[in-house]
């Protein structure tokens, strides 16, 4: 196992002991107390690299110095920096059940009172999926939930594979609250609002970049200037030093946005329902909507596999957009890994799909004010949209250098219903549509040169 796994890896179970302290904790230990002991439980489960990453796990609550610690330390309180802290009642960690985001999304009416997410493992169920009023988690919700974690976890193989972890994660913290308002000061109470899974995933995720950074691009001591810096984080003054601050203006990590083009008239192309030919037209439609699913999170992947990082840093997927947080080194290589997709896509859809790709650098500010590093990503992604496949135009091949002989047209038919004979789709409709495909693109590249 790599150093960068290993910080991953701890960063990603940094917390898990916040799960096991709400199922019973009458000698009120704190929670990193609770991580260790989980971890030495099944310290068969994260393999040769067991006590290292115990280690690495318990650095975010103590005072470390070495680089990989001070990786998974200080990619912690950057996670935890979208927590919103306000004056609310004090409830105990074991009995504050999350804040449904839903309930918190504010357009033109004011907020309503909100509604929580039931502590149950991740199903669809509709018992355990759909948010309820129920403020408060039952007596035996974590009891239960950590009893079916722990067995299943005890019956895995080992060592557990880092994406098995995560999948745990996901199937049985989604719903525990990350930070709860337990504290006594009342503006110090934490909305409980993001999941231990979010936040654990996160850490990783940051981690695994300030990880794969060398020393000459981030050095040691940068590190240390900013766990100095973040430790003061409960001053009064911390946001104005942090935009002061020369290293909390320095790149950690980069924040990629993909959004798939073109998704609308690809998927409703096939959606016309006369003849027997065109029946089960919904399935179809299913169809291409799950490959649209596959697609999105098949190119996430991709791009997480080239910048060797885990697939944590895939922070979201979904609708043909995803969001990667990838490592600042890579920057200078993201234009060729998005000639690679253009290609592939323009390969295999013939440009009915594309892939608008953007990025933007984070530094440690940036954590402080995401709503920002949104607006930026999205007016950047925009202005991508508007130089679609710009760096093919003066590429030979890309357009049509010779008419087009109805014995050229005659191959592609030819071709065509071969395939289409291959995948039992109607022979009439595809070659209408190839023929009304390819005389549109004709015509618009070869300047109507056809014979």
């Amino acid at each position: 196992m790599s150093g960068q796994e290993r910080v991953a890896l701890a960063a990603l179970l940094h917390d898990i002991g916040k799960f096991s302290q709400r199922v019973g904790n009458e000698q009120r230990w704190r929670h990193d107390a609770f991580t260790e002991t989980f971890l030495h439980a099944f310290r068969e489960k994260l393999g040769e690299a067991a006590e290292q990453i115990i280690a690495l796990a318990a650095s975010p609550h103590q005072q470390v110095t070495d680089r990989e610690s001070l990786c998974v330390k200080l990619a912690d309180w950057l996670a935890s920096a979208e927590r919103q802290r306000k004056e609310q009642p004090q409830i105990s960690p074991e009995r504050t059940a999350l804040i449904a985001i839903q309930s918190q999304v504010q357009l033109t009416q004011s907020l309503r009172s909100p509604v929580y997410v039931p502590l149950r493992p991740l199903t669809l169920r509709e018992d355990a999926f759909f948010p309820t009023e129920q403020s408060q988690v039952q007596p035996d919700d974590y009891g239960r939930a950590w009893d079916e974690f722990a067995e299943i976890l005890r019956n895995l193989p080992s060592p557990v594979p880092f994406r098995v972890w995560l999948t745990l994660l996901q199937v049985f913290t989604h719903a525990i609250p990350s930070a709860t308002p337990w504290e006594r000061e009342p503006e110090k109470r934490t909305v409980p609002d993001i999941s231990l899974f979010h936040h654990a995933r996160l850490t990783s995720a940051i981690a695994s970049c300030l990880a794969v950074a060398s020393e000459s691009e981030l050095t040691t001591d940068d590190l240390l200037r900013l766990r100095d810096l973040l430790s003061q984080f409960e001053a009064p003054d911390f946001l104005e030093r942090l935009k002061q601050e020369p290293i909390a203006q320095k790149p950690l990590c980069l924040l990629v946005r993909g959004d798939v083009a073109g998704i609308q008239s690809w998927l409703y192309r096939i959606a016309r329902a006369e003849g027997e030919e065109h029946r089960h037209t919904a399935k179809r439609l299913r169809g291409r909507s799950f490959y649209l699913v596959l697609l999105t999170q098949a190119i996430a992947e991709w791009l997480c596999r080239k910048a060797q990082v885990p697939p944590c840093n895939i922070i979201f997927c979904g609708g043909g957009v995803f969001d990667v947080l990838l490592p600042a080194s890579v920057e200078g290589q993201l234009k060729g890994w998005r000639k690679e997709l253009d290609d592939w896509l323009l390969k295999e859809f013939q440009g009915d799909l594309q892939i608008n790709m953007a990025w933007i650098p984070l530094t440690p500010a940036d954590f402080y004010d995401f709503g920002s590093v949104i607006q930026r990503i999205t007016a950047e992604l925009e202005r991508s949209k508007t130089r679609a496949l710009a760096e093919r135009l003066d590429k030979d091949g890309f357009w049509f250098h010779k008419s087009l002989t109805s014995a050229d047209i005659a191959t592609q038919r030819h071709l065509l219903t071969r395939r289409s004979r291959a995948n039992n789709v109607s022979n009439k409709v595809n070659l209408e549509m190839f023929c009304g495909r390819r005389m549109k693109r004709i015509t618009l590249f070869g300047h109507g040169m056809m014979q």
